[in-house]
């Protein structure tokens, strides 16, 4: 018998420590003079890295199986593999302006998890008993989590362009966090067991979306003009920056592909059969290949390539939750 009261506290642990992380990398942005709280923020992120770590083997070894098959499972994994991703990136490049977003996330993500998941796993289903199927959720959820930070990264770029692109940039990034806080506002209120996209239709929680887009958008304005621009490195790192984020990604998603195909194969007989799942993950791929493709030639290392990057990770989120909630297919028990 599983001891769920472990799992509830490790997992609201991490939240606490995500968000103590969160605090300190933005109060590293607003007030850029005292930089010890850079090491101090980057410390709190390994403890809640480590935390996370603890309940996500702990919930594998006694719950006798993997814990990243179901939406609630792969939400804590992803964010698993987010927070170890840029804190990879922070070591190896020194530079931690999406820290503070990162964190966020985290704490919106681990939140999702604690709202909606059980804390005893739901048994497999006949389909999902297969050790392909555990490579190749692996492997998805693993490119997922160095795709988020890239798009992080993307969406500060273009917020550090000029013209259009910079106006763009940054309308993009306060929707992209005006939805995850009004899908979030929706879990915490909910009382009608109603799912987030459904309760999105919810006349408040649009309200709430867009009240959180101008806020975001505001602020930006004022930050970037004001402290991020200082702290942001040039545009061509962050180009690069978020090139070794999709380079990173794009091995796992390869894999995911692979073995989704020789799962489906053992499964239902086939290796292919144009699920939606299935095709929009090979247009994620496509997408993101047209990226790296067009980093070659250094013409095309621009804004615009950018773009699709961002076009990639929308294609990606829409593979992952969209066919969830919109489509039906083989895969809308994931």
């Amino acid at each position: 018998m599983m001891d769920t009261s472990f799992y509830t506290h490790t997992l609201l642990a991490s939240i606490v420590l995500y968000m103590a992380a969160c605090v300190f990398y933005f109060w590293r942005t607003i007030i850029p003079r005292e930089g010890s709280r850079w090491m101090a923020a980057r410390t709190i992120l390994m403890l809640g890295l480590l935390v996370h770590t603890v309940n996500w083997i702990w919930r594998w070894v006694y719950s006798g199986q993997p814990p990243y098959i179901y939406l609630d499972e792969m939400t804590v994994f992803l964010v698993w593999c987010m927070v170890a991703g840029y804190l990879f990136f922070e070591y190896t490049t020194g530079h931690r302006f999406a820290g503070g977003i990162v964190a966020v996330l985290a704490v919106l993500g681990n939140g999702y998890a604690s709202s909606v998941g059980t804390p005893v796993p739901k048994p497999l289903i006949p389909a999902l008993q297969s050790y392909w199927v555990q490579i190749h959720v692996m492997s998805y959820i693993v490119g997922y989590g160095f795709a988020v930070v890239g798009y992080v990264i993307a969406l500060l770029h273009l917020s550090h362009e000029t013209g259009k692109n910079r106006i763009l940039g940054r309308i993009v990034l306060a929707i992209s966090i005006g939805m995850v806080a009004a899908v979030s506002l929706q879990l915490l209120l909910n009382s009608s067991g109603q799912g987030p996209v459904e309760n999105l239709r919810d006349h408040f929680s649009w309200g709430f979306a867009v009240v959180v887009c101008v806020l975001v958008y505001a602020g930006m304005e004022f930050f970037l003009r004001y402290r991020l621009s200082d702290m942001l490195p040039g545009n061509s790192v962050m180009y690069d920056l978020n090139y070794r984020c999709v380079a990173m990604s794009y091995p796992f998603l390869t894999l995911g592909i692979i073995t989704g195909a020789i799962w489906a194969n053992e499964a239902w007989g086939r290796y292919w059969g144009w699920d939606p799942k299935e095709s929009l993950a090979l247009i994620t791929w496509l997408v993101y290949g047209l990226f790296l493709h067009q980093h070659i030639n250094a013409k095309w290392r621009t804004a615009g390539n950018v773009w699709v990057s961002i076009v990639g990770f929308w294609a990606l989120m829409f593979t992952w939750l969209g066919v969830n909630y919109v489509l039906s297919g083989l895969h809308s028990y994931a």
